[in-house]
């Protein structure tokens, strides 16, 4: 009877072991599609706006030969800046697609989209490996820290004439970076820049301390600021399993 026992035992954590491996062959094949997926969208993505950019460049010499003064002032106001708005804006959403973390992807598309609409010119650039890239941090945590990093770099960017954000995503194998660079004002660089104080009112100016508090739980995570001559730089470094 106990041999009985111990067979049934056996059969079922085989039973269970199996549909364990069963369920881990399922998740890496599925990563494994989404992954062909993105790479399948960038390439499309890619050529969409080289077709685009030739119809609005034959628009744009048609128009020009035309005499209809009204047709080419509303062409050159209105349609080709709208283009290349929304030119950009693709280009925004295919270097992001680059970022396997849904959720991250979606948030930095909201956040840059949001700089757009300011009037803030951005500049993306995402070096990342598919198959080591790691958040580091909680979601919830990681998506705090860059929203109050990117809110005040593109406010900052808002306010100088001709303002570019730029963020950077890179991975060494030791680690991922997330660098934000933004012009400042000279009012900004002659009074420096400091947690819990604020050019905006009494009671702001509190984002750098919470992200140095949510930073602080995290110990392979580390914010490093510095203001170089008239462009305000924040990297937020986040040290991998194997990073030293």
């Amino acid at each position: 009877m106990g041999m009985k026992h111990i067979l049934r035992a056996l059969d079922q954590a085989l039973e269970t072991a199996e549909v364990e491996r069963k369920y881990l062959r399922d998740e890496l094949e599925a990563e494994r599609v989404e992954k062909q997926r993105l790479a399948a969208e960038l390439d499309e993505m890619q050529k969409m706006r080289h077709d685009m950019k030739n119809i609005f460049f034959t628009m744009g010499n048609y128009v020009e030969r035309s005499s209809d003064q009204e047709m080419k002032a509303f062409f050159w106001e209105k349609i080709y800046p709208y283009a290349e708005r929304t030119l950009r804006q693709n280009e925004l959403l295919s270097r992001l697609c680059r970022i396997p973390e849904e959720t991250l992807r979606a948030f930095l598309h909201l956040k840059l989209s949001q700089a757009v609409a300011m009037n803030v010119a951005v500049e993306l650039e995402v070096q990342v490996d598919l198959q080591r890239f790691f958040l580091g941090l909680d979601i919830i945590d990681l998506t705090r820290v860059l929203g109050i990093l990117l809110d005040n770099a593109m406010e900052e960017a808002a306010q100088v004439p001709g303002g570019v954000l730029s963020l950077r995503i890179a991975e060494d194998g030791e680690g991922c970076s997330y660098i934000i660079k933004n012009p400042v004002t000279g009012e900004t660089r002659a009074r420096g820049i400091h947690p819990g104080i604020s050019s905006k009112g009494e009671g702001r100016g509190q984002g750098l301390k919470i992200v140095r508090e949510i930073l602080e739980q995290y110990a392979g995570a580390a914010l490093n600021s510095s203001l170089q001559g008239e462009v305000y730089v924040q990297s937020l470094n986040i040290k991998g399993p194997g990073g030293r």
